[in-house]
């Protein structure tokens, strides 16, 4: 992997102190840079976006009956990446909408509503 460009402030301008046409063109040339170090990543970041990266599902590895293993895999939890692959990766499930769903509606305004926490 390409190692991330560092920019030594000091050797860029010759001085401790920036005016604002040195913060500018440093600004410009910073996003610049930042620009063309991300284009690599940009194909990856779309997949990621429409979600057609897809990895292995994540099962527990601990001893559970057939009927909960079942249920675990049709829940289809993204296994993690490593180094934490033994781990189901939450943040890529989707675990619902409440917006749309009116029992998980429910069950979140009893779990978080203001009657809740008083």
């Amino acid at each position: 992997m390409e190692q991330p460009m560092i920019i030594d402030l000091h050797k860029a301008t010759g001085e401790l102190t920036l005016g604002d046409e040195q913060i500018k063109t440093m600004s410009t040339t910073v996003k610049a840079a930042i620009h063309s170090y991300m284009q690599d990543y940009q194909p990856g970041m779309n997949e990621l976006a429409r979600n057609a990266i897809s990895r292995e599902p994540w099962t527990p590895n601990v001893t559970v009956t057939e009927e909960t293993l079942n249920r675990i895999r049709n829940l289809n939890i993204p296994r993690s990446c490593y180094p934490y692959s033994h781990l189901p990766d939450m943040l890529s499930h989707r675990l619902g909408r409440f917006q749309n769903d009116t029992q998980l509606k429910q069950r979140m305004e009893a779990l978080f509503g203001s009657k809740t926490h008083k």
